[in-house]
């Protein structure tokens, strides 16, 4: 494993390993574009390990612009409609569409579902909940806030918003005209949501990015970590990822990093704890990996290079795990999914504590990332399908 530079900060002597509440999906639940509210792309599901077949295969109405999401029993897709787009329902038993809306003027940002709501950015500044009625969505409320960019992004937990946009980070409930609580600044998203935690990037005016972790209850700052000098200006309309859930916090950015020694997207954090709460960021060292990381056991899986992917963990960023495989599996990367001891690699699946490549798929493209439920997962190919696979009856 390349580190590109290791900053000389102290090693923090309360590190927290243990996965605060919200890090892990629960099987059926997939509720934000990574996952759980943590992003950690993680879920407490039962994996599919061999023996993989087709469920059932659906033609969406077009595109899907954003990955599916699930909610016990019904997986919820955005797609696009030319300058519009259609929020479609999914039957995942029995794989048939149940409900479908056209929804002029939406802009094509990743949806989330909590309690069987949809949660979409129905107009710039504005947050809305749909709910399945009969074949149809009805929109049951909306949340309306200051926006000067129009780049918003958001993180659901336990049915609130936590809005993160050019006019700050903001927590939101439905039903309520005003937020909960607003921290003003230039914010890039999606938050995370780990613990009692929200952890967040703002950009000051000269650009420089700062993680920072605030009180999911009232919104103050718990602690801040630089991350580093950008090359430049940062491109306000580009997403960050953050992926909470093992001993190191690793931010991606839309914009290269400088370093002392060359370009890095990817900055590692190390953190301490106050209860539930993240406390002692420190930015401890940067990479530049392909796609976003996945937790394991206490450390990330993420993907170097065009044939080899790493389960690591620790300060110094040690390999548990270094394998490679062949550059054609890697030929479309998406972002990893860790099921048990099994990870999802879009059209392949591996055992991490062994490397072995337990299947691959028949399909040869899949857009994100794979969604997993118990012993079955979905996926959207490139041509604009959604299908179903699951392992072999006894499996």
């Amino acid at each position: 494993m390349r580190i590109a530079r290791w900053l000389p900060l102290p090693v923090l002597a309360a590190l927290a390993h243990a996965e605060p509440e919200g890090a892990v999906a629960e099987p059926g639940r997939w509720t934000g574009p990574n996952g759980p509210p943590s992003n950690s792309r993680l879920s407490r599901a039962l994996p599919v390990a061999s023996d993989v077949v087709a469920a059932w295969t659906i033609e969406l109405p077009g595109p899907a612009v954003a990955p599916p999401v699930t909610w016990d029993g019904t997986a919820y897709v955005l797609c696009s409609a030319g300058d519009d787009q259609q929020l479609v329902a999914v039957d995942i038993a029995k794989g048939k569409v149940a409900a479908r809306k056209l929804l002029p003027g939406m802009p094509p940002a990743p949806i989330h579902v909590w309690g069987g709501i949809v949660y979409a950015f129905s107009r710039p500044g504005q947050v809305s909940g749909f709910r399945p009625i009969g074949t149809s969505f009805v929109e049951k409320w909306k949340f309306s806030y200051e926006d000067a960019g129009g780049y918003a992004t958001m993180t659901v937990f336990e049915g609130e918003m936590y809005i993160a946009g050019s006019s700050g980070l903001i927590r939101a409930s439905p039903g309520l005209k005003e937020p909960v609580w607003r921290s003003r600044g230039r914010y890039h998203g999606p938050p995370a949501i780990y613990g009692d935690s929200v952890l967040a990037v703002n950009v000051d005016r000269d650009g420089i990015p700062t993680l920072s972790s605030h009180h999911r209850g009232n919104g103050g700052i718990a602690s801040k970590a630089v991350l580093a000098m950008p090359a430049g200006k940062a491109a306000m309309g580009g997403a960050v990822d953050i992926t909470a859930g093992a001993g190191d916090i690793l931010v991606r950015t839309p914009w290269p990093m400088m370093m002392e020694r060359g370009l890095a997207s990817d900055a590692f954090v190390r953190y301490a704890t106050q209860g539930s709460v993240v406390t002692g960021l420190e930015a401890q060292g940067f990479m530049n990996f392909r796609v976003k990381a996945a937790v394991y056991k206490g450390g990330l899986i993420a993907c170097e290079s065009a044939t080899e992917w790493h389960w690591w963990q620790g300060p110094k960023g040690q390999v548990i795990a270094e394998k490679s495989t062949a550059p054609d599996l890697f030929h479309e990367m998406v972002a990893p999914t860790v099921v048990g001891n099994v990870v999802y690699f879009g059209t392949w699946a591996a055992d991490v504590e062994t490397g072995e490549i337990l299947w691959r798929l028949p399909v040869r493209s899949v857009r994100f990332g794979v969604v997993p439920l118990d012993r079955l997962f979905l996926v959207v190919d490139g041509a604009g399908n959604l299908h179903a696979f699951k392992s072999r009856v006894g499996r």
